[in-house]
């Protein structure tokens, strides 16, 4: 069923079960938060409790660019914006774009909506970015609906922009179709006002920071191929640097995968690759600069997942085994997981740009 609505009606969602999960699609700048925030004002005012998830990396309401967050909005407690709620958990990523994290952003967004629904709320509204459009993004979408099993999803578009999305589940009982027309009020925002606003959210994430100490033998990283295997003895590394012509500061070997090299400096001598492929009997060998873990955004995890905080990689010291991050966490003691991110970060919030899947 498809229902078109150009206002918000509270009632339609009272031919919902309750704990119903809302799925709200829409490209850029539609008034996707805005619709989920006056829904939401409504409902609570019915004296219903709404689950809350922003599944939006790069303009995120809940928590800070780069994560995913969920939240409790109750009656009673005033809802002026979505960051009123305090969040009940955060699921870092590390990147403001989900292209190139859609499995990340998928998995992010189940567990998020498994905590929401532990609170047992009437009505679980679901935020999402603006990826709409091409292959991938229809494909991503799908399946994040797939995974959330939404009873209905409102589509805020332009035209018919979201049709081809939306033709994956028009002859599905489930979920229904709520065609909602872009606000008048809506304004599309420059790339200098969105990065802008970005800078500023992660500046607050990170305000209070102070460098943190962890042992590289004592936490488990996630997000790169470091510390997955046995660091190699001195001559080993000694002919790596001769071979690679670079000062390797780290290299061990992966079991199952082959080599991982950190190098000083950018370049290396590809003619050597062929000379540590033989000596060591293997096609694959990582090489990886050290300038390309500084300033990197990470996130520090307690031992059941929970994001603890944010942090930005201040140093490694690979002869101590020492991972130095700049981060504002109240319990770096209780950290056992670092995810690293692909985004890096200057002090002040400012993006310096990503790596790439598999670069580090």
């Amino acid at each position: 069923m498809s229902l078109n609505s150009p206002t918000l009606d509270v009632s339609q969602f009272n031919t919902l079960p309750r704990g119903a999960t809302v799925l709200v699609l829409g490209g850029c700048d539609t008034g996707k938060t805005t619709w989920i925030l006056e829904t939401a004002q409504a409902l609570i005012a019915e004296g219903k409790t709404v689950g809350l998830l922003d599944c939006d990396l790069g303009q995120s309401e809940i928590g800070p660019p780069g994560t995913l967050g969920t939240a409790l909005a109750i009656p009673g407690s005033p809802l002026r914006s979505l960051r009123d709620p305090v969040p009940l958990a955060e699921y870092f990523v590390g990147s403001t774009s989900p292209v190139r994290h859609f499995l990340e952003v998928c998995t992010g967004a189940v567990q998020m909506a498994r905590v929401a629904r532990k609170h047992r709320p009437d009505i679980l509204l679901v935020d999402t970015d603006g990826l709409i459009t091409g292959p991938n993004g229809r494909a991503y979408k799908y399946h994040l609906a797939e995974l959330l099993l939404p009873q209905a999803i409102v589509a805020i578009a332009r035209e018919s922009e979201l049709d081809p999305m939306l033709s994956s589940f028009t002859r599905r009982s489930t979920p229904t179709l709520w065609r909602i027309p872009v606000s008048d009020l809506a304004r599309r925002k420059s790339t200098a006002v969105r990065a802008t606003r970005r800078t500023a959210r992660f500046l607050s994430a990170l305000d209070g920071s102070q460098p943190l100490q962890f042992s590289l033998d004592e936490v488990t990283l996630l997000g790169t191929g470091l510390g997955l295997g046995t660091p190699l003895p001195h001559h080993l590394q000694q002919f790596l640097s001769q071979s690679l012509q670079r000062p390797v500061l780290h290299s061990e070997q992966i079991p199952g995968e082959g080599l991982y090299v950190v190098i000083h400096g950018e370049g290396w001598d590809s003619s050597g690759l062929a000379a540590v492929e033989s000596f060591f009997s293997t096609r694959s060998v990582t090489v990886v600069a050290a300038q390309k873990f500084a300033q990197l955004l990470v996130g520090l995890l307690a031992p059941t997942g929970a994001l603890l905080g944010l942090g930005r990689i201040e140093r490694i010291d690979f002869d101590r085994r020492i991972l130095t991050i700049q981060s504002p966490c109240r319990k770096p003691r209780a950290v056992t997981q670092i995810r690293f991110g692909s985004l890096r970060l200057t002090a002040d919030g400012r993006e310096l740009g990503e790596t790439r899947p598999g670069e580090l």
